[in-house]
Formats: structure tokens, C-alpha cells, sequence
């Protein structure tokens, strides 16, 4: 085994000590899980950062329980049950919007920074466009790739309906088609 000495920032340095320390591992093991993992995360083509934004997209779906489904067999599924009741249906859509609107506003409290988040996170999610322009007064959201019909799209607009409100938006109005929502929201008094 060949010691090669590696330059660091003083206060990781210390700060990489002090993890040694409470996990009872050299900084020599330490530092050798760190630089195979880096190793490993750019030979898959992604950065330290991405990885990062992974982990914590994975844990905000933990949180919500989620569970990753194709949207075509999404799209069908919500084709069949709107044949029950498209009506509970949009309802359950809203319901559920406003969970995820609680828990993004434990982490994103304001429009500004739910705007942030969502440009940071863009790349993981499965749309097409996704833009959330915040004025003084209120929001305009435009999505496309929200599904393959217009149900689908009425669904999101639901959705997004539910977690503006936890905001303190009240939606104006929604244009949806197949795979495109456009939502207006204005600040309540």
C-alpha cells in the first residue's frame, strides 16, 4: 500500500476529525470511502451535487410515501377511475396536493423558495417544462409532460390547487390539455 498526502481545507480537516471520531474510523478509512464514492459518481456520469439532490428527492418521496409509477399506467389508471367518479377523483387529486404542499413548506416555507427548490430539483422530475413565475400578487405555474390526456392534466391542476392553498393562494384558474396545465393563483387578503 502506497501513502500518498492529499490537501484539504483546514476546517474539513477538522470537521472530517471530529465524523472520524464519533463513527470510531480513521480518517484514513474516511477519506477512502469519500474518494471511491466520487469515483464511483462520475463514472456514472453525475456530480457530487446531483447525487446530493437525489438523496433528498428520495427522501421527500419516503416522506410522502410515494411510489415511482410509469405515467402511461398512471394515465390509464386515472382514465379508469375517473369512470367511478371523476368528481372524488379531482377531490382526491386536491387532498393530496395540499400533503405535499405541507411537507414542501417544511422545506421551502415561501413561493420564493418553493421556486428555488424546484428549480434546483428540475432535472429529477418527469416533465417536460415545468415554470413557476412568482409576482407580487400571485403565481403563474406552466407544466407540460403532465400525462398523455386531459384528465391527467386536470388531475396535476387539482394538485397544484391544493399546494398553492397551503401557500395562501387561491387559484384563479387552470387551462389544461393533454400533457400541458397552466395554473393562475393570487395571494389572498
Amino acid at each position: 500500500m502506497v501513502r500518498t498526502n492529499v490537501a484539504a481545507e483546514y476546517d474539513l480537516v477538522q470537521e472530517l476529525g471530529q465524523e472520524a471520531k464519533k463513527q470510531s474510523k480513521t480518517m484514513y478509512a474516511i477519506l477512502n470511502e469519500a474518494i471511491r464514492l466520487y469515483l464511483n459518481t462520475v463514472r456514472v456520469e453525475k456530480s457530487p451535487d446531483e447525487v446530493l439532490k437525489i438523496l433528498r428527492a428520495f427522501d421527500i418521496m419516503k416522506s410522502l410515501e410515494a411510489v415511482p409509477v410509469p405515467k402511461i399506467l398512471l394515465d390509464e389508471s386515472l382514465q379508469l377511475a375517473s369512470k367511478t367518479s371523476k368528481e372524488d377523483l379531482c377531490k382526491l387529486w386536491y387532498a393530496h396536493g395540499r400533503v405535499v404542499g405541507e411537507l414542501f413548506k417544511t422545506i421551502a416555507p415561501t413561493i420564493s423558495e418553493l421556486k428555488e427548490l424546484i428549480r434546483a430539483y428540475r432535472g429529477l422530475l418527469p416533465l417536460n417544462l415545468f415554470e413557476l413565475e412568482a409576482r407580487e400578487q400571485g403565481v403563474t405555474i406552466v407544466m407540460t409532460g403532465t400525462g398523455y390526456s386531459a384528465l391527467s392534466s386536470e388531475c396535476t391542476a387539482q394538485a397544484l390547487r391544493g399546494l398553492l392553498e397551503t401557500y395562501g393562494l387561491i387559484v384563479d384558474g387552470a387551462e389544461v390539455a393533454n400533457g400541458f396545465v397552466k395554473v393562475s393563483a393570487h395571494v389572498t387578503k
